[in-house]
């Protein structure tokens, strides 16, 4: 990926995090459909970016025993909050995406506390 190869890793997916978490609130608080659709393709972008960032930075980060269980752990914690979150995310209705874009923000600073990781 070029601009993973001329960036620090860490930066790029933080930046990409907090992108993601911007445009999560933009929907939450201005929902018409031309700002769905606009900033939808912000998150879906974003997303699509930061995922293969920080499945490298994950491979360079920890040995291969703990990668293998961490991945699969949390992989099944996600697979649990995918399926919980119609139940919780939707209820709360306009604070869903406060939450998630909070979560990104959090992920976003995390990832900034890494070793530096560039090729």
């Amino acid at each position: 990926m070029r601009i993973d190869d001329r960036l620090e890793r860490k930066f790029t997916i933080a930046v990409t995090l907090f992108v993601y978490a911007i445009a999560f609130l933009i929907i939450g608080l201005a929902p018409t459909n031309a700002v769905v659709m606009a900033f939808g393709f912000m998150l879906t972008f974003t997303i699509g970016l930061t995922v293969p960032l920080m499945y490298t930075q994950t491979g360079q980060s920890f040995p291969s025993s703990m990668r293998a269980r961490g991945i699969a752990v949390t992989g099944g914690f996600g697979q649990i909050g995918g399926a919980l979150a119609p139940f919780i995310i939707l209820p709360a209705a306009g604070m869903g995406f406060s939450v998630v874009a909070a979560s990104s923000l959090a992920a976003g600073l995390l990832v900034l506390l890494a070793k530096r990781r560039t090729c």
